[in-house]
């Protein structure tokens, strides 16, 4: 029994194996086993007997025991290795894991950062959008109002175009009806009737004709015989200043010097020149003879001499006649007498005057008193044309010509008439908007 419990005893080098090689760290020590063997021994009072059954149970036990505790506790501590190296590896995963996450980490704060930067960015911009489009407000606000403003200034200046148009349209068939009142005196009325202020009917049929019997001799028609049938016969036209409503110089038609029975010095000559115009439209060929002064000798002015002639007979003493071949165009000529009157008369011209700048070619025309049919030189010598400004109150210089379908003047732009007005007021109408 004593060799026994000594080899259970000595076993524990082996007890010390089995910890190394389960890894056991300290578990048994001698000391265990010392007090283990002193549990173990057998008094001696028994060492001279047998070791009974029960011993050796016990002792079969205690092995038993001691062999189930040791292969438990290197089976424990197998598992707790296994455990510690599934924990190793779980740590060591973790920490890859916790350093994947750690950069990530970092990665999500310098994404952060950024975020932040662009945001306070994009805050900024909006901030800056939002004052630009307070600032568009603004101004699209003030211009709409400048809008509105334009839009009624617009509509005003629309209303003034359109009234400014019409003054134009106006004006312009003012100047047309002024040319085509120019055109209508040109010549004699055809069968134009009247009656006289004593209620004596006239009719100016015939008169036209009379002047062709009467007048014309030998090819040449006399001035002074056409003013003497003007006054001495049924047609009755005298000279007389006029005042129409508080206007000197009022111009009569035609017609209306008929009918009144008398007109001024431009009346007269107007009338005078559709005389002419109306004879010679088909006797173009007509040379006319008009009178001057002379020392001696007589001018015949009705009727025209015949052989054998008796009776009364009509003649300017100490005249003779003045000759001015047949110039095809008749104009009246109005001139400053002095720097508070003026007269009218007739000059005769080759010259067809149909613009305001063709009025100076008129220099050189034959000019002569409608009332007497007197001679009174050519324009350039006794007559001028005016030429510059302030020409028109000098004595002799003729400012005004009607032509037969406009009148002419000169003023501060020089000669100018009706279709020269006519042409600015169209072209001023031209030039606006539509």
């Amino acid at each position: 029994m004593i060799s026994a419990l000594g080899r259970a005893m000595a076993g524990k080098g082996k007890i010390r194996r089995a910890e190394s090689l389960g890894g056991l760290r300290g578990n048994m020590d001698e000391s265990w086993l010392a007090q283990t063997g002193r549990l173990f021994t057998v008094p001696s009072e028994f060492g001279h007997m047998g070791m009974s059954r029960f011993t050796v149970w016990l002792i079969a036990l205690l092995l038993l025991v001691s062999v189930f505790v040791t292969v438990y506790f290197l089976n424990a501590n197998s598992a707790l290795e296994r455990k510690i190296a599934s924990l190793n590896a779980t740590a060591a995963s973790t920490s890859q894991k916790l350093a994947g996450l750690q950069s990530e980490y970092s990665l999500l704060r310098q994404n952060y950062a950024q975020s932040q930067s662009e945001l306070s960015n994009a805050e900024s911009l909006l901030m800056q959008s939002s004052n630009r489009v307070a600032l568009m407000q603004a101004q699209l606000l003030q211009t709409e109002a400048e809008l509105n403003e334009s839009r009624q200034s617009i509509a005003g200046q629309q209303q003034k175009l359109y009234a400014l148009n019409s003054e134009f349209s106006t004006l312009e068939s003012t100047i047309n009806s002024s040319i085509a009142w120019f055109r209508g005196n040109a010549y004699m009325p055809k069968d134009f009737g009247f009656i006289a202020d004593a209620g004596q009917q006239r009719v100016m049929a015939g008169f036209i004709p009379r002047i062709e019997s009467d007048c014309v001799d030998s090819g040449s028609l006399n001035l002074a015989c056409i003013s003497h049938l003007m006054e001495n016969t049924a047609f009755s036209i005298h000279y007389r200043s006029d005042t129409v409503a508080g206007s000197e110089d009022h111009l009569q038609s035609v017609k209306e010097t008929i009918g009144l029975g008398w007109g001024d010095c431009e009346d007269y000559s107007l009338i005078l020149k559709a005389i002419l115009n109306s004879v010679r439209k088909d006797n173009a060929s007509l040379s006319i003879v008009a009178w001057q002064p002379a020392d001696s000798g007589e001018f015949r002015v009705y009727p025209k001499e015949t052989p054998g002639e008796s009776g009364a007979f009509w003649v300017y003493k100490n005249a003779k006649g003045a000759p001015m071949g047949s110039p095809r165009h008749a104009y009246v000529i109005c001139y400053s007498v002095d720097a508070q009157t003026g007269h009218c008369t007739v000059a005769l011209s080759d010259a067809d005057v149909q613009s305001s700048n063709q009025v100076p070619s008129l220099q050189g025309a034959y000019a002569f008193e409608p009332q007497s049919g007197r001679y009174l030189g050519k324009l350039g010598e006794s007559l001028s044309i005016c030429t510059h400004s302030g020409c028109k109150n000098m004595g002799g210089v003729v400012w005004l010509v009607i032509s037969d379908s406009d009148l002419y003047i000169y003023g501060e732009n020089g000669w100018e008439g009706y279709a020269d007005y006519l042409a600015k007021v169209e072209a001023a109408k031209a030039e606006l908007p539509a």
